[in-house]
């Protein structure tokens, strides 16, 4: 992503435009930053580490962890710069919106809302 992108985001079912961001690299997280994170979030580390491997018993789940701990294994950071807000596309996804509320009011269907 070496341009800048568009980015939309979803709050409670609903997409939102967040305006035009460019994309930068930050330094891994650092093992005291690791040791701050929640046990939800290193979790979620971990089980994405994990996705598409065959063996996620709890052993090499315990392993993957101790990586983590270790700074064996990185945690990769990148931040977002907003660069602009494109009011063509956020009229654009307010007129979508709108006419989706109208079809699915009158019973039509419509685009998908969440």
């Amino acid at each position: 992503m070496n341009k800048p992108t568009e980015c939309f985001y979803n709050k409670d079912g609903n997409w939102y435009y967040a305006g035009v961001y460019k994309v930068f690299r930050l330094e891994d997280l650092t093992t005291k930053e690791w040791e701050a994170l929640s046990a939800k979030t290193t979790q979620a580390f971990i089980k994405d580490t994990l996705t598409g491997r065959k063996n996620t018993s709890p052993q090499n789940i315990y392993e993957t962890a101790q990586l983590y701990a270790a700074h064996v294994l990185h945690v990769a950071c990148v931040g977002l710069r907003c660069v602009g807000f494109n009011q063509g596309v956020y009229r654009g996804v307010l007129e979508q919106a709108a006419a989706a509320r109208v079809a699915h009011s009158s019973g039509k269907g419509g685009l998908g809302m969440g």
